[in-house]
């Protein structure tokens, strides 16, 4: 994220702790800032995570998909910067961007599980890297535990969002290319 602040810094890696990721990396632009109404260029995004992809060697990269789950500015942003990295041939690893599903199915917490299966293609090769990959988690728990890190965030509507969404219980992930 942009953020500049001590208190920012701070928040993410909690976040990041909470999620069990021990590694996490503050970049600091001033044309990433925060916010509904802030596009980042995807090319100080690409280099960010072109600079993070170098550096740690992770063997899978996943991102948003280009509706950014909930329209988040920010969240189009950063799949708009894996986007140009992908077709670019800089990342040699496999990215996958996370579904955004209809309004009608984020808020079917678990449920959505049966939909989600019927429309996930199932290889018949199981050693290769699926072009679609469905996963579950069997609680909410994760989730609330990385909202919670947002102290100032996590609120009563946001417990219930955390709740019965069904991003805390399962995601589809899409193969970019």
């Amino acid at each position: 994220a942009g953020a500049s602040q001590p208190h920012a810094r701070t928040h993410t890696h909690t976040h990041c702790a909470r999620l069990l990721e021990p590694r996490a990396r503050m970049h600091r632009a001033t044309c990433m800032q925060d916010g509904m109404k802030n596009a980042w260029p995807a090319a100080v995004v690409a280099r960010a995570v072109a600079d993070v992809v170098r550096e740690w060697q992770p063997t899978l990269l996943l991102t948003f998909d280009g509706r950014g789950i909930s329209g988040h500015i920010n969240h189009i942003s950063v799949h708009n910067g894996v986007t140009a990295l992908v077709r670019g041939g800089e990342v040699d690893v496999p990215c996958y961007e996370l579904e955004t599903v209809a309004l009608a199915r984020k808020f079917t917490s678990i449920l959505d599980i049966w939909l989600s299966w019927i429309n996930t293609p199932h290889p018949s090769n199981t050693f290769a890297l699926p072009n679609v990959a469905l996963i579950t988690c069997p609680t909410a728990a994760p989730s609330h535990g990385a909202m919670k890190a947002h102290a100032s965030q996590y609120v009563w509507f946001r417990k219930l969002f955390v709740f019965f969404s069904r991003y805390a219980w399962i995601n589809t992930l899409r193969r970019m290319r």
